[in-house]
């Protein structure tokens, strides 16, 4: 299911898709996520949550070029929904300047982080 669409039409740098896998649900974003996508991407993400069947709730940000604090935010919001519904939040693939963020901000203790 593309996301893009339900994001403001002037938000063309940023790029989000749903799917399931055998692993769990998977939420891959692309490009930059920053104050103009995090809020509309949260109310997806979180209805995402509530619907799945799976355990395990991944977010791809291999291909993210920017997180700001914003994304961060929302990387913390999701993990406590998805605890509160019985889901693991997992962080997949952040590049160098995402890890560094996480490990500054002390959120690689706090979030499951996986290379």
């Amino acid at each position: 299911m593309q996301l893009t669409d339900a994001l403001d039409s002037h938000v063309a740098r940023f790029g989000a898709e749903f799917f399931e896998s055998d692993e769990g649900t998977v939420l891959t974003l692309s490009g930059e996520l920053d104050l103009a996508v995090a809020q509309p991407l949260e109310a997806i993400a979180l209805r995402a949550l509530e619907k799945s069947d799976h355990e395990m709730f991944y977010v791809d940000v291999s291909n993210l070029s920017f997180c700001g604090s914003q994304g961060l935010s929302l990387f913390v919001r999701i993990d406590r929904v998805a605890r509160d519904l019985g889901h693991r939040f997992v962080l997949r693939g952040p590049r160098p300047m995402l890890t560094r963020l996480l490990v500054v901000t002390a959120l690689d203790q706090q979030l499951t982080v996986e290379p």
